[in-house]
């Protein structure tokens, strides 16, 4: 019985450590809301960005047009507004113990919060996702802008649109197609 508790207290170590390596690299963190009404949580994103834009990206581990998006995309987008917009990125629909390595492989800067599957719902609901990936973005007051699929990371225009709302300048919110 002894040999089965240590072993238990060394896997929780080990557990441990593996978040804390994810946790303390550059540019990246892992969150959790103040609470856990989940109708919350847009506006403490809103509250904790101070005036900044927002640009939410609602991914899966298991999306594949979700990690296409993380190796070349994402990095350049963040790089070029990384002072100016913040960053965040909402998993759903996924397996907690998938989380952390999938922002491990990826390495996606920005401020990170899983979701448990009752909480994306809700959060869904107020984002208006039909499914991901998902981008949503915020004015600097905490108006949302878009959401939606198209102004994904590697698409043109979401760049322009980002760098209109930091100088203050109308958007054009009207859909449109890549």
């Amino acid at each position: 019985m002894k040999n089965i508790f240590t072993i238990l207290i060394l896997l929780f170590i080990a557990v441990s450590c593996k978040k804390e390596q994810v946790r303390e690299s550059n540019d990246i963190e892992i969150l959790t809301f103040s609470n856990d009404d989940a109708s919350t949580f847009i506006d403490e994103i809103v509250a904790n960005a101070k005036g900044k834009v927002i640009y939410i990206d609602n991914w899966a581990t298991w999306c594949a047009p979700c990690k296409a998006e993380f190796t070349a995309a994402s990095p350049a987008l963040h790089e070029k507004f990384k002072e100016d917009v913040e960053f965040i990125y909402l998993c759903h629909a996924s397996k907690e113990a998938t989380f952390l390595p999938s922002i491990e492989e990826y390495n996606i800067k920005g401020k990170h919060y899983f979701l448990t599957d009752e909480q994306g719902s809700v959060v869904q609901q107020q984002l208006n996702l039909l499914g991901f990936p998902t981008y949503t973005i915020f004015d600097k007051k905490g108006n949302q802008v878009l959401s939606d699929y198209i102004h994904r990371p590697s698409y043109g225009p979401t760049s322009d649109i980002l760098e209109k709302l930091i100088n203050d300048q109308p958007v054009d919110k009207t859909p449109s197609t890549p």
